[in-house]
């Protein structure tokens, strides 16, 4: 629909950081609780008509129709400054991602926008984390 009618679409590609350390100190069990604590806290705030997807293991998808990058990036502060999902032991959870806008990305198809936002989730990863 973004690609017949132009308009803004921003694919973001989330990674829960050091989530292997919640499955070998507490076990699967309290990782899958994690994950859907996560889920729950993008899923309440994004936007109606937008979609959160589990990608794989601990990344998620999330595709923002009518959200150029900066407007994407924008509600993700929104979302991860409101409320931190905790580890079993209280400790926050942090949280990497990468953007990448359908009309920015000139050419691009679903498939290169997420490999483009996790690439760039990649970079934050290196950087430091939590961006």
């Amino acid at each position: 629909q973004a690609e017949r009618h132009p308009h803004a679409l921003s694919v973001v590609l989330l990674d829960v950081d050091n989530f292997k350390g919640v499955n070998d100190n507490w076990g699967h069990e309290a990782g899958d609780r994690v994950l859907q604590d996560v889920a729950q806290l993008l899923q309440s705030g994004v936007r109606t008509g937008d979609a959160v997807i589990r990608w794989g293991g601990e990344e998620f998808v999330i595709v923002m129709p009518y959200a150029n990058s900066g407007q994407a990036q924008a509600r993700l502060q929104v979302i991860l400054d409101g409320r931190a999902v905790q580890k079993p032991d209280g400790q926050p959870i942090g949280m990497s991602g990468g953007i990448a806008e359908l009309q920015a990305e000139s050419g691009k198809n679903w498939s290169d926008l997420v490999k483009l936002a996790d690439n760039r989730m990649y970079q934050v990863k290196l950087n430091g984390k939590g961006r």
